[in-house]
C-alpha cells in the first residue's frame, strides 16, 4: 500500500494529527525512494491556527524495492492538541509514503 508520487509539479502530501501530552514528539516516516539518488523534502509542521512551529528539508535516501524509516522531531515541545505535517516538494517522481508514526 501507499501513495506513489509520479511525474508531476508540486507535489504534496499531508497527515492531520492529535497529540496528548506536552513534550518533544518524534515524527517517523515509513517511505520509499526508487530514484537513484537522495530526494529533499521540505517538512512544516503546522498548529491549527496555521501557524509554521518547524520547517526543514528532509532528505530521503533511496531505497530500492524496500520500505524504510526516516525520523526527525517537532524540534521543541508542543502541546496537545492538533496539528498538520505537510511535504511537499517541486518534483516526488519516485517517492512514496506508507505511514507517519508520532511517538
Amino acid at each position: 500500500m501507499g501513495v506513489f508520487f509520479g511525474k508531476g509539479k508540486g507535489n504534496s502530501i499531508e497527515w492531520n494529527v492529535s497529540t496528548g501530552l506536552a513534550q518533544v514528539y518524534a515524527l517517523r516516516f515509513k517511505y520509499m525512494n526508487t530514484t537513484e539518488k537522495p530526494m529533499p523534502v521540505l517538512m512544516k509542521f503546522i498548529d491549527s491556527k496555521g501557524v509554521v512551529l518547524k520547517e526543514d528539508v528532509l532528505t530521503f535516501p533511496k531505497t530500492p524495492d524496500k520500505w524504510k524509516m526516516m525520523s526527525t522531531t517537532t524540534g521543541t515541545f508542543i502541546n496537545a492538541g492538533h496539528y498538520k505535517v505537510l511535504l511537499s516538494a517541486e518534483n516526488m517522481d519516485g517517492l512514496a509514503f506508507d505511514a507517519l508514526d508520532i511517538q
